[in-house]
């Protein structure tokens, strides 16, 4: 029996169908690795990270990936080309350990006394020094900051006042007390920070800058614990305060 008229169109249609999908899926494919091949590696999701390119949404995600992830880091890091030695992870209890950190000593440009670190701490710093300090220390006094100055960053404590574990007990934070300049000019945050003056200015740009790079940022006005500093973290809960 031949097939009727309306299932030969039935057909015949469906092979429409089939062969454009095939079609649009095989110059999807070219389509791709042509945009592999020319794409800046901050657009490509599939390269590895690399710090010194321009932030974009896909870039984020991958120092998102980058702070999850030990050995993406540690990739990253190296190739930054940041003064950084792999620490070996060191477990003291449930709570309290220092998990994928490393000794940092310089970022892009500031150097600052060593400090142990989760690493994906110090990725965040490198991209907050780059995108917010520095310009903003352009902007505000015409010269670059040559130190960034910090309290530390592992400690095996709950946060003050609460029942939740700090995410200074997994080197998952540091404390930021201020910085100091080319010229040897110190900015500081328990000092300027009452202040209407540049570095008053300078201070709130970087602390609110930070929001971007890190998940909770704590500064003098959120109470009386951090009038000295600012504390940076990256953990679960997220603020800007």
């Amino acid at each position: 029996m031949k097939p009727s008229l309306a299932m030969r169109l039935i057909a015949s249609t469906f092979g429409f169908f089939a062969l454009t999908t095939i079609f649009l899926s095989e110059a999807a494919v070219h389509g791709f690795h042509a945009f592999r091949q020319t794409a800046p590696s901050q657009w490509d999701p599939f390269k590895p990270l690399n710090l010194k390119a321009p932030s974009t949404f896909v870039q984020r995600w991958k120092v998102s990936r980058a702070q999850q992830d030990g050995a993406l880091c540690r990739a990253a890091i190296k190739t930054a080309g940041l003064s950084a030695q792999w620490r070996k992870d060191q477990i003291r209890n449930e709570n309290c350990a220092l998990i994928d950190t490393v000794a940092l000593r310089k970022l892009a440009g500031m150097s600052l006394k060593r400090v142990n670190t989760r690493c994906g701490v110090a990725l965040s710093l490198y991209l907050w020094e780059r995108d917010v300090v520095q310009p903003a220390a352009q902007k505000h006094f015409g010269e670059p900051v040559a130190k960034l100055l910090h309290f530390g960053s592992y400690s095996c404590r709950r946060i003050k006042g609460l029942w939740r574990w700090s995410q200074h007990a997994r080197a998952n934070a540091v404390d930021i007390s201020g910085f100091r300049l080319k010229s040897g000019k110190q900015i500081s945050v328990l000092f300027d920070w009452p202040k209407s003056s540049a570095p008053a200015q300078f201070l709130r740009e970087v602390r609110r800058g930070a929001c971007d790079h890190f998940s909770m940022v704590l500064g003098p006005d959120y109470n009386e614990a951090h009038k000295d500093h600012f504390h940076l973290d990256n953990g679960f809960w997220s603020g800007c305060r």
